[in-house]
């Protein structure tokens, strides 16, 4: 696999770079840092994909960052035309304003159950027919409405997550993203250490719990991203486990973070496939971040975003024995999170024979396969 180009961005803004997606001759890459910069998503002209060139800015808002983001041609009677929905961090209580645009919430429903006249989960089904007058259908979470364990250690009863389901070095259970099924009836949630909740969203004001993916019992949790297939019949998931570098909490022996295949032809009870690695992720070498990251598919092809182990691509026409196909490992940099000069890749988006993947440090690459 090799770059087309590359556009690096500005680094004395202070920030890195966070995930990517395209639409039509634009790239967009989201911001990630602390403290955060506002600068928003990056609007990249890319109908040249060797001389790529940054046009706009937008959803800059002080005191926040703007990490994931999707682009959509939109028709409803309100609204016809590119909506860029993005996703809104907020850096601190002191300045901005919090909450994402989409559908996870991290931690909203201990917050409102503390402070808010109303317990919302950290899920929410938002209807944009109309994207100036943005509704809440229904919203889902894991305790209120299940009865799981949720929240985190530092977050009183009774959302102290004091239950076995909650492990590992961050020991958490909260709604981190969430992708919907080809048909818009179901909604993926990676959940954190409850592993990918499935919802049955058919009716978007009563979003009900259909089953969840169960971790094996020596694992440490940290489901991060949940992407489901075409056919809706396998689905991907991905652990941020930064295990060997969580210290003073480090494991002997315990490695980095990967990604699983799950047969969801089931929903209820999704059955494990496979694992999906790379020879780093399954050592506990710290010289650099081997914990994979974001995935999408394409096809019988599995494109994951594995930090400093680059662009890996498997097929996965067989789900139960992945095979690795390719890789890209670009630029090593220097950034805010690494002393060495090591590849920190965020986010991949594949579209029109072109694989878009943007890196914490050095900003976005774009990739043809050969």
């Amino acid at each position: 696999y090799q770059a087309i180009a590359r556009l690096r961005t500005d680094r004395s803004l202070e920030q890195t770079n966070a995930d990517v997606w395209s639409h039509g001759d634009f790239a967009y890459v989201g911001t990630w840092a602390i403290p955060c910069s506002g600068t928003g998503v990056k609007i990249v002209d890319v109908s040249d994909p060797s001389k790529p060139e940054l046009v706009a800015t937008a959803a800059g808002y002080p005191g926040t960052s703007a990490e994931d983001m999707e682009v959509l041609s939109v028709d409803t009677p309100a609204f016809t035309g590119d909506l860029l929905a993005v996703g809104i961090q907020q850096c601190s209580e002191e300045e901005g304003f919090g909450g994402l645009a989409l559908l996870a919430s991290p931690f909203s429903e201990p917050f409102t159950f503390f402070f808010a006249p109303e317990t919302i989960g950290d899920f929410q089904l938002v209807d944009i027919t109309d994207p100036a007058n943005p509704s809440l259908t229904d919203d889902w979470g894991a305790l209120k409405d299940a009865g799981f364990p949720a929240g985190a250690g530092f977050i009183p009863p009774p959302y102290d997550c004091s239950d076995p389901l909650c492990r590992g070095a961050f020991a958490a259970i909260f709604a981190h993203s969430t992708k919907p099924s080809g048909d818009g009836t179901t909604a993926y949630v990676a959940y954190w250490d409850l592993g990918a909740v499935v919802l049955d969203i058919s009716d978007p004001t009563d979003v009900t719990f259909v089953g969840r993916t169960v971790y094996p019992l020596a694992s440490d949790g940290d489901t991060h991203s949940a992407v489901p297939n075409g056919d809706d019949s396998l689905l991907a998931t991905t652990d941020e486990d930064f295990s060997p570098v969580d210290l003073p909490t480090k494991v002997p022996g315990d490695t980095w973070g990967f990604a699983r295949l799950w047969d969801i032809s089931n929903p209820s009870s999704p059955v494990r496939l496979s694992d999906v690695t790379t020879p780093h992720s399954l050592t506990n070498k710290t010289d650099a971040f081997y914990s994979a990251h974001n995935p999408e598919f394409a096809g019988d092809k599995l494109y994951v975003s594995w930090y400093s182990d680059g662009l890996r691509i498997f097929d996965v026409s067989d789900p139960a024995s992945p095979r690795e196909i390719g890789f890209y490992r670009g630029q090593p940099n220097r950034g805010l999170l690494s002393p060495r000069p090591i590849p920190l890749d965020w986010g991949v988006h594949v579209e029109g024979g072109r694989i878009y993947l943007s890196d914490m440090s050095v900003g976005l690459y774009i990739i043809e396969e050969k």
